[in-house]
């Protein structure tokens, strides 16, 4: 048994063991809130009510695989976030929006962000507007590859796709954006 699946075995019975969980993931469930929102608040608020949720829950999630707590984490941000989309009326296209230009152009917040050198702040930043403009099963795929850090598999799961789907939607948005940037990437 994986160390994750351990821990919210431990975690249904030992609360202490359920900060670990927290610890070891929060990051990466804040991240990405903040790469889809641009919003430092909202993001944190939305940090919170999954986290929320994930305590509400636990005593629920079964494992189906050695990977099932991450893509079960995952579905749950994913979830609130469309919740956040659905209640603000906020379409997957307008996610970059002049509120969220502001936020990244703030040298206060760049801060914040995972950004600390401004060079490659304004890069990413150059990345995540394109980024925004892809399909938005290649943004989703290469954004929860390389910003959550999840596997394919873990991805595949999560999306209710194929591995070979989710791979493929990578490779076309990376040769997209490689294009894009030609050989600055």
């Amino acid at each position: 048994m994986n160390q994750d699946l351990e821990l919210v075995k431990l975690s249904k019975t030992n609360p202490e063991y359920f900060g670990l969980i927290y610890d070891k993931y929060f990051d990466r469930i804040y991240r990405f809130f903040l790469s889809r929102l641009g919003n430092v608040s909202t993001s944190e608020d939305l940090t919170s009510t999954t986290w929320l949720k994930v305590v509400e829950n636990l005593s629920h999630f079964e494992p189906s695989h050695e990977n099932s707590f991450v893509v079960w984490l995952f579905a749950i941000s994913r979830n609130t976030l469309f919740d956040y989309y659905k209640a603000n009326k906020i379409q997957f296209q307008d996610l970059y929006s002049e509120e969220k230009e502001e936020y990244l152009s703030s040298d206060e917040n760049l801060e914040e962000t995972v950004f600390n050198n401004i060079e490659l702040a304004q890069f990413k930043k150059s990345i995540l507007i394109y980024l925004s403009q892809l399909p938005p099963s290649q943004n989703e795929c290469i954004r929860l590859r390389y910003l959550e850090e999840l596997t394919n598999k873990e991805i595949s799961t999560l999306l209710s796709i194929s591995e070979k789907t989710v791979s493929a939607h990578i490779a076309r948005g990376l040769k997209q954006i490689r294009r894009f940037f030609g050989s600055n990437l």
